[in-house]
């Protein structure tokens, strides 16, 4: 089964509103800032995010908050930023139930974005909306093909090419998954027609109301609706969790920068 959405005038998607996940302190990080308002590149991660999703024409976004990153994001975001609050831990998948109050009226497909994945590109989120629309799924998730995907959760597919059948947590995959190399990139789409009534499916499914969003991706394959993924460059799909893989995304950002800088050759970067 597809879903039919429209487009603009000129043939791009239309209609997309997002969700950033900016929920978690990041213990690993150290210190009193949160994890998604440490600079990367010399700006915040979390703005970063949001700018990129704001440049492919996603509106209105919304910033998912915990009760302690709140008032952090807000000064660091601005007072016209849309907010959720999600009062306790409870998951990805929660999280992005907390977004429903001001997402769900728009009857948008939503992007949704990790706060703390600051390294994908504007051509990657265009081509996840364009492929998402063209293909009439219900989930469209970027992807890639890592070297060494230790940590990642496994995309799996019935056959090369085909649709996704499943991911699978590293934690829960036999050895044969863990060979797996294409991964889940932790940036979606989603039909908005889907995407609200599965959310409050896997929350009541849930014992203690604490769910993650790769779950949907299970409740979509029970219904035979469509989930697709779009393949990025790896260092895209790098999260931050660590004071180096800071400094390691700092480096990307700078050098695209650099690269982007007319006039600049690749020799002088």
């Amino acid at each position: 089964m597809r879903f039919v959405t429209g487009c603009s005038s000129e043939g791009l998607p239309a209609g997309f509103s997002a969700a950033v996940l900016a929920a978690g302190r990041g213990s690993r990080m150290g210190g009193d800032v949160p994890k998604v308002l440490l600079p990367v590149a010399g700006r915040p991660m979390v703005e970063r995010v949001c700018s990129l999703l704001l440049s492919a024409g996603v509106s209105p976004l919304c910033v998912v908050v915990s009760p302690q990153t709140h008032e952090p994001v807000r000064r660091a975001l601005g007072a016209d930023v849309l907010l959720a609050l999600q009062p306790e831990p409870r998951g990805s998948g929660d999280a992005v139930l907390c977004a429903a109050p001001l997402l769900r009226e728009t009857r948008r497909d939503v992007l949704v974005a990790c706060g703390d994945s600051p390294l994908f590109t504007l051509q990657s989120v265009r081509r996840l909306m364009q492929t998402h629309r063209e293909r009439e799924a219900a989930i469209t998730l970027v992807s890639a093909i890592l070297d060494n995907p230790s940590g990642y959760g496994r995309i799996i597919r019935k056959e090369a090419g085909g649709p996704v059948s499943g991911i699978v947590e590293e934690r829960d995959a036999d050895t044969a998954l863990r060979a797996i190399r294409e991964v889940n990139g932790g940036l979606y789409a989603f039909n908005a027609a889907f995407l609200w009534p599965a959310l409050e499916e896997a929350a009541a499914r849930s014992r203690r109301g604490e769910f993650v969003l790769t779950e949907l991706v299970g409740l979509a394959v029970e219904r035979n609706l469509l989930v697709e993924a779009v393949q990025c460059p790896a260092e895209e799909v790098a999260g931050v969790n660590t004071p180096q893989e800071l400094e390691h995304a700092s480096e990307v950002l700078r050098r695209r920068e650099a690269e982007s800088v007319p006039g600049r050759s690749q020799e002088g970067c």
